[in-house]
Formats: structure tokens, C-alpha cells, sequence
């Protein structure tokens, strides 16, 4: 399920997401409704008020630390990527200037044929070729600076694999579950609030919904920072680019 979010726009996977809690909100709530009226449960019932309230603090810590640690995630992987830029920009200062061609090469398919792939957490064949290909055919443009030229070809490959690791989902299935029980849990006990009044009790409800939904929107964002080219894109690797 969670992969369906990742393989559309982000502004489309926000409505998708709004949309799926909007939909269990309206219809859990005219559900428990219409069975508390069968029951002749009593309306506005306060102490809901304290159960809501525990549930809202568990869910809201647990979606705090998760976030935090996603976004502190997604900030490394953009200064690996900034490091990999980097590293292209000086393999041109020390490559030998007949040998740039490999580099070029190997910076365009970065751009063109590894970069589409990292949502899915892998990486393209053509471009690992390439890197080989450089690493086994590039030399210094003097002496001096072979050591420095074998330096930032490890730490070109170092990135590249960090980059391609960072591609891959960091939140294991148990901690989705939770946040996902947990959100529906929070939401669902809102049901039995029994208000008086109907369009106040969904108004209120949606409005959770729309916090609740924009959460799970963002967790999925920052935990597949490749898709949709907005959390980490290629625009440092493609400047680097335009200098080689």
C-alpha cells in the first residue's frame, strides 16, 4: 500500500491520502452514529474528552520521533549528494584533460539512468559500467595528484552507494503498522463522541483527518526521499555537470 503513494506526484498522493482517511472518517462516524442512536446511548459524552487525549499523545510521539529521524535521514542523503557533486568537480581538476569524456559520461547517466531508479532503491547498470570504466581508465593529469584522483574515485563509488542505500525504505513494516493503527485508533474514537450536533462532529472529525492524513503523507515523502524529485533531486550533480 505504501508503495502506491510513492509511484504518483506528491500533490496527487497528498489528495489520495486525504482522501482514504477522509473516506473512513465520514463513513466510520455515520456508522458508530447510527448504532450509539439504536442504543439509545446518551449524546456528548465528555469523557471521551481523556481517552482521546492519551490516544492523541501516543500517536503524536511516535509520528514525532519517526519524522525526526526521517528528516535528519533525508538531510544526510542531500549532503551526499552535494559530497558527490563535489567529488565530480575535483576528479575534473586532477583527471587528465583527454580522459574528462569518462567522467562526463558517467555524470550524465547519473543524472539520466541511476536517478530514476533510486525510488525504487536501486541503481542503473549502465552508470555502475561507466563508473568502472572511469576507475579503471582514468589518469592524473601530472604525478602529483595521482593520490588525491584515486581519493575521489573511492569517494565517488562510497557515495554513489550511500546515494543508492538511502533509495530504500529506513521504516520497517512493524513501525507502519503502528503509525497506522494508531492513526486509525485516534480517529476512530472520535466516532463515539456522539455530539448533538451532526455537521459540528464531522466538521471536527475531518479536521483531524486532514492532520492525520498530511502526517502519513509526509512520513512517506521523507521515508522515499528519491520519488518525486522534491525531498533530494540531482540539481548539485547536474551543475556539477555543466563544469566538467
Amino acid at each position: 500500500m505504501i508503495r502506491l503513494f510513492t509511484n504518483l506526484p506528491e500533490g496527487v498522493a497528498f489528495v489520495l491520502a486525504l482522501v482514504a482517511y477522509y473516506a473512513y472518517a465520514i463513513a466510520g462516524l455515520l456508522v458508530v452514529r447510527r448504532i450509539l442512536e439504536r442504543a439509545g446511548v446518551a449524546k456528548t459524552q465528555p469523557v471521551m474528552a481523556g481517552w482521546s487525549t492519551a490516544l492523541a499523545a501516543l500517536t503524536a510521539l511516535l509520528f514525532t520521533f519517526v519524522v525526526a529521524n526521517l528528516w535528519q535521514n533525508a538531510n544526510l542523503t542531500r549532503t551526499h549528494v552535494d559530497g558527490e557533486a563535489a567529488a565530480m568537480r575535483l576528479l575534473a581538476r586532477d583527471i587528465a584533460p583527454s580522459q574528462r569524456g569518462l567522467l562526463r559520461d558517467y555524470a550524465r547517466s547519473v543524472v539520466a539512468d541511476d536517478w530514476p531508479l533510486l525510488c525504487d532503491g536501486g541503481g542503473s547498470a549502465k552508470t555502475t559500467a561507466l563508473l568502472a570504466r572511469l576507475e579503471n581508465q582514468a589518469k592524473p593529469i601530472d604525478a602529483g595528484v595521482r593520490g588525491d584522483l584515486f581519493v575521489q574515485l573511492a569517494a565517488l563509488e562510497n557515495l554513489r552507494n550511500a546515494r543508492i542505500q538511502a533509495g530504500s525504505p529506513s521504516i520497517p513494516f512493524e513501525i507502519w503498522f503502528t503509525l497506522i493503527v494508531l492513526s486509525a485508533l485516534l480517529l476512530g474514537i472520535t466516532f463515539f463522541g456522539y455530539h448533538e450536533h451532526l455537521g459540528f462532529q464531522i466538521g471536527m472529525t475531518l479536521v483531524l483527518a486532514t492532520a492525520l492524513g498530511t502526517l502519513f503523507w509526509l512520513t512517506i515523502q521523507l521515508d522515499f526521499p528519491f520519488c518525486g524529485g522534491t525531498i533530494v533531486g540531482p540539481g548539485s550533480i547536474a551543475q556539477a555537470i555543466s563544469t566538467l
